[in-house]
């Protein structure tokens, strides 16, 4: 039949009744929790890394905090002077001349060891009669800074020390007995000095005993 010609049909899906709109809010309803899973995943991953960094930080800071405080330590102590050990010192006294009443001699430390030390001003003096009982006596330094002089193997430290020989006001005549030992307590970091004692052959020491040191070297 000439006149009919075969009509060739389309094939479509079914529809499901639902309009593209609706079916897009769908799939957003589906995808948006996997998406913000994600997404709070990836925070938690972000959290954990930050605390991870703090705490390697804070274990630097830790760490660099130690390290500067054992440096500090370690140039405490190496100031801390090489003092030379009583047991090892000996004393002398050489008078050098006298002025107006006031006599000047020269206090030797010598170093008996066999290491090099270090000694300062800051020497503790002490007259004593022939009982070896103290009498009155007072040591005046140099102001500021001890000087720290080395004293090298049977070297010695010298400290130019005065004193006066005319009784003060209200002294008497002899200002106090006649000393025959003078004790030296050098600088040191001792718990128990030995006593060091060398003759003291000068006569009395007036101003209530007063022994000046004038420098060290």
């Amino acid at each position: 039949m000439a006149g009919h010609g075969l009509v060739q049909s389309e094939c479509k899906p079914k529809s499901s009744g639902l309009s593209r709109t609706t079916a897009r809010n769908m799939e957003l309803l589906v995808a948006t929790p996997i998406t913000q899973g994600v997404k709070m995943s990836k925070k938690r991953s972000l959290d954990a890394g930050a605390r991870r960094a703090a705490g390697i930080g804070a274990l630097g800071v830790s760490v660099a905090f130690i390290g500067q405080m054992a440096l500090a330590d370690g140039a405490r102590a190496s100031e801390e002077p090489n003092w030379c050990r009583t047991e090892y010192l000996s004393a002398s006294v050489q008078l050098r001349g006298a002025a107006v009443g006031t006599q000047y001699a020269d206090l030797y430390l010598r170093n008996t060891s066999d290491n090099d030390c270090e000694l300062n001003w800051n020497v503790g003096l002490k007259l004593l009669d022939a009982e070896g009982n103290p009498l009155p006596t007072r040591v005046v330094r140099p102001s500021g800074k001890p000087k720290l002089v080395p004293v090298e193997y049977l070297s010695s430290a010298r400290l130019r020390i005065s004193w006066t020989t005319v009784p003060k006001a209200g002294e008497p005549d002899p200002c106090q007995p006649a000393p025959a030992t003078l004790d030296v307590d050098p600088p040191t970091n001792e718990t128990e000095p030995m006593d060091i004692r060398t003759p003291w052959d000068f006569g009395p020491v007036c101003n209530n005993g007063q022994i000046r040191i004038l420098s060290i070297s």
